[in-house]
Parts: structure tokens; C-alpha cells; sequence
């Protein structure tokens, strides 16, 4: 079974297959439509998507560094 959309009043509901993702990817899943919603609400150009992309990645280091460092130096 796979992902389903509906539209129920003013609201899409995604089912999704609760083995198909994990709490991190749902979590990833939640902020990627966020961000979407922003840069549509924006109007954003191309140069400030690139921007935010750069802090975007920038915040997720900072928040994922240890643990991505631990798991190379634990090899």
C-alpha cells in the first residue's frame, strides 16, 4: 500500500504506511512542505533560495555533526 492524499474541507490529509518512514524522515517530510509553503508564500528568487539553502544546510550540521562524526570515527 502507498501513500494517499485527500482533500477534506480545507485540509489535505497524507496517509502514509507507518514502515515507510521513520520519525526523522516524517519530521523531514513536515519541515520540506513547510519550506515549500514558504518559498511559495515569498515569491523567493533564485538567489535567495540559494541562500536559505545554505543556512538550511548550515542548521542541519550544526544539528546533525555529532552524530554523523561519531558513526565515521566508530569505523
Amino acid at each position: 500500500m502507498g501513500a494517499k492524499i485527500e482533500k477534506q474541507g480545507t485540509n489535505f490529509v497524507l496517509t502514509i504506511p507507518a514502515e515507510m518512514l521513520s520519525d526523522q524522515l516524517l519530521q523531514q517530510l513536515s519541515d520540506w512542505v513547510k519550506l515549500l509553503n514558504l518559498i511559495h508564500k515569498t515569491n523567493m528568487t533564485e538567489e535567495g533560495a540559494r541562500e536559505l539553502s545554505e543556512m538550511l544546510k548550515e542548521s542541519w550540521w550544526n544539528a546533525n555533526r555529532k552524530a554523523i562524526l561519531e558513526r565515521i570515527l566508530a569505523t
